[in-house]
């Protein structure tokens, strides 16, 4: 056990110096996604690497971004029974411009408009687990509602059903089925945390890592429960 956490902590400060060139960016937005990292030479085969703990990669790989609905539903249920505070909202969210966003509710009322700017990201394979883990760095800038353009006829166009938990360590976890211009839902798992202006340090790092992989360790069970991390 002594090992794992020497290397968890290791992990944390990797990841926190190749965050660190943000330090002080205004309207953060970090999250660890589940998916899986593919090896592009092998028809997408899912990506091994002779290693023991998790890694951070950067060659050439591919990356499924999502998890089969049976895991997602077992996770999101054990979120429910450990009793986090929790909300769920259905919107229908636009992309377009290479960056804005414009969400509506239910009702179709504007609910948010953004520019959203993608930073980084972080690739790691998670060996022993049965699925990798993707850390997404962006700037999410709010907009005044009154001045959100006409939606393009070519917008990316997203239906989500968000439920999203909060956790101690002001960990916010997401579980969004998506659908709209996509062949088929996709069902995406992630950890994230919000700043209004970045500071990298090992701390947060640490605690989002642990939230991540706590849910991979939940994704391995047949029936997972969060009281039992």
């Amino acid at each position: 056990m002594k090992r794992e956490r020497e290397s968890a902590d290791f992990l944390s400060e990797v990841v926190a110096r190749k965050l660190s060139q943000y330090n002080g960016i205004e309207n953060a937005e970090i999250e660890a996604r589940l998916c899986i990292m593919t090896n592009k030479a092998a028809r997408g085969e899912r990506l091994r690497l002779p290693v023991e703990s998790p890694a951070i990669i950067s060659g050439p790989h591919g990356v499924t971004i999502g998890v089969d609905r049976s895991v997602f539903e077992r996770l999101i249920a054990a979120y429910q029974a450990a009793g986090y505070p929790s909300t769920t909202v259905t919107s229908e969210t636009a992309a377009f411009n290479d960056g804005e966003r414009i969400e509506k509710d239910g009702s179709g009322k504007i609910v948010s408009y953004i520019k959203k700017r993608k930073l980084t990201t972080i690739d790691l394979v998670v060996p022993g687990a049965p699925l990798d883990l993707r850390i997404g760095v962006a700037t999410e800038s709010p907009q005044d509602l009154a001045k959100a353009p006409a939606i393009p006829s070519d917008a990316f166009i997203r239906q989500r059903n968000r439920t999203s938990f909060t956790v101690p360590h002001n960990i916010t976890v997401d579980f969004t089925i998506i659908g709209g211009n996509t062949n088929r839902p996709i069902y995406e798992v992630e950890a994230e945390v919000t700043f209004a202006k970045l500071e990298a340090d090992g701390f947060w790092v640490a605690d989002l890592l642990q939230e991540a992989q706590k849910l991979l360790e939940l994704a391995k069970r047949p029936k997972a429960v969060v009281a039992q991390i």
